[in-house]
């Protein structure tokens, strides 16, 4: 236990930013329980800053940087609060249509961003609830006669209180009922790089002449479009696990990150190759991102991962955790309620796990396949032997790390799940090895499709696409009706927190274990000098 906690605190002091993580999560937590005045947060964030240069070179120094950053944190808080006081009387609000759902084939539902509320500017957002005939579009500016409701002010279950709850943690003030009377100007926004980008695959997909339910989990998966997910459909792959495939995030991002490093590892091989591998992997990051219209959740798990990559051509793994930390900090500054955010912190912690314990062990199973010198240069004169072995182990690695870093998410994000949510599905764990490399498949054929100028591969790519989503629609579908081991388990804010520590001492553990690992490789490197 001594040794695991020392082997804590040794990584933070190699991770920095973990600290200053620390410090602006706590200011933003402060400012929220406690609403202090801003006026309070700004001077104490000035004094701070000021004998923190005074002091600096010793530790008060760091004390006071440490407070300067709560301070922060704290401010970001304050400046987002909105104190507009809701009433029961109608007003005229103009708002910005952001994500589009479709629950039933006749109702929309979409999150709606309040730019005026008669003529006074405003910066918070709601959820609309659109009556039959009412069509929303995404990116769309309307200024309607209606009531803002808030959370809470009629009795429901208490699955819907708890999810309006995490509604209002996100900044959402409450609810509009839109009817078709009550819109009184539309304006089609100009299309952004990419919204027009993410239309253009939409359309190119929908060329494809998929069945509904795979196109609808096409277009979620390879662009972030889920206004077609049904709630049968999305209700499957809930109870089976496999809700994160459908909402392109941290997760999904950090698998197309994974998959693309492992694709390019033998780039690295050549002069100047971990530069060009990381060029590579960043551009096809961020196209994928633009490719799914930008979301935020997509935006921020695109920086996230380009500052793990440019960490990783530098080789330093402690870089790693510092670019994570430092993209979840900036985050909180730019907006401290994305500390409630269930994206920002299900994405961060897939990401701890993926840098943590994913990574180390895909390189202990790399070394698995560690040949001697001699067995490389017999390998190497067999030219069809050292090609198909090559394949051979290239596809066993990406199999056991697709396996892998899902399993690591999943365990890490399963007590956050339960206390946000209130449901446990231990089908991840089972279907991970058939569901996570189907959906590497899924996006992998949408990406190519779309990327490349290639019509007369249309019908072979609809043919692969229809039978790769068919197949996940059906064994998402039956687990959900098996339901075997789905559960309903909610547990309390105390217990998920204590969770996490023991995740914290474990990971302490692993990291001795991996130290000692590196200690008895000097040895062994005369034998086994490289691996394939």
């Amino acid at each position: 236990m001594i040794k695991s906690l020392m082997a804590i605190f040794e990584r933070v002091g190699l991770s920095p930013m973990m600290v200053a993580l620390a410090a602006t999560a706590l200011g933003v937590l402060f400012a929220e329980h406690f609403a202090p005045p801003l006026w309070s947060v700004v001077l104490g964030f000035v004094v701070c800053v000021g004998m923190a240069i005074v002091r600096y070179g010793n530790s008060y120094g760091k004390l006071y940087l440490f407070l300067a950053l709560a301070f922060a944190g704290g401010m970001s808080m304050c400046l987002r609060q909105d104190r507009l006081r809701l009433d029961s009387e109608s007003r005229t609000i103009h708002l910005k249509i952001g994500s589009v759902s479709n629950p039933t084939p006749s109702t929309q539902r979409a999150e709606g961003e309040v730019k005026r509320i008669d003529g006074l500017k405003c910066d918070f957002k709601v959820r609309l609830n659109a009556a039959e005939g009412v069509e929303l579009r995404r990116g769309e500016e309307i200024v309607v006669k209606a009531r803002i409701r808030e959370f809470g002010s009629a009795k429901q279950s208490d699955a819907q209180d708890r999810y309006e709850q995490y509604m209002v943690r996100q900044g959402f003030k409450g609810h509009i009922f839109l009817r078709k009377e009550m819109i009184i100007e539309r304006h089609e926004s100009p299309l952004g790089v990419a919204q027009r980008a993410q239309q253009m695959a939409h359309q190119k997909i929908q060329r494809l002449g998929l069945s509904e339910s795979v196109e609808a989990v096409v277009l979620a998966m390879a662009i972030g479009d889920r206004s077609q997910i049904s709630t049968s459909l999305r209700r499957h792959y809930t109870r089976s696990g496999g809700a994160h495939l459908l909402a392109v995030s941290g997760l999904h991002v950090g698998y197309i990150f994974a998959l693309i490093n492992l694709l390019l590892l033998p780039v690295a091989l050549f002069r100047r190759g971990q530069v060009i591998r990381s060029v590579v992997a960043i551009g096809v990051i961020w196209a994928y991102a633009t490719m799914t219209g930008l979301a935020p959740s997509t935006t921020r798990a695109a920086v996230m991962f380009s500052l793990l990559q440019l960490s990783l051509m530098t080789a330093s793994r402690y870089n790693s955790l510092n670019a994570l930390c430092l993209t979840a900090m900036v985050m909180l500054l730019w907006r401290g309620n994305n500390i409630h955010d269930a994206g920002f912190l299900l994405s961060m912690l897939a990401a701890f796990a993926i840098v943590e314990w994913a990574m180390p062990a895909i390189r202990r199973i790399s070394s698995l396949h560690a040949l001697t010198l001699e067995q490389r240069l017999q390998l190497r004169s067999q030219r069809f032997r050292w090609v198909v072995r090559s394949t051979l182990i290239g596809l066993e690695r990406w199999l056991l790390s697709s396996l892998i870093i899902s399993l690591a998410a999943t365990l890490i994000t399963m007590p956050l799940s339960s206390y946000l949510f209130g449901q446990i599905s231990l089908w991840s764990v089972v279907t991970a090895p058939v569901m996570i490399p189907l959906g590497g498949v899924v996006v992998a054929l949408a990406m190519i499709y779309i990327l490349m100028p290639a019509p007369l591969l249309q019908g072979a790519m609809g043919w692969c696409l229809e039978t790769v989503g068919g197949w996940m629609n059906s064994l998402a579908e039956w687990c959900s009706q098996t339901g075997v081991i789905a559960y309903e388990i909610e547990i309390g804010l105390w217990s998920c927190w204590a969770i996490y520590i023991i995740y914290g001492v474990a990971s302490g553990v692993l990291r001795i274990q991996n130290s000692k690992l590196k200690k008895g490789l000097p040895n062994k490197k005369v034998e086994q000098p490289h691996s394939l």
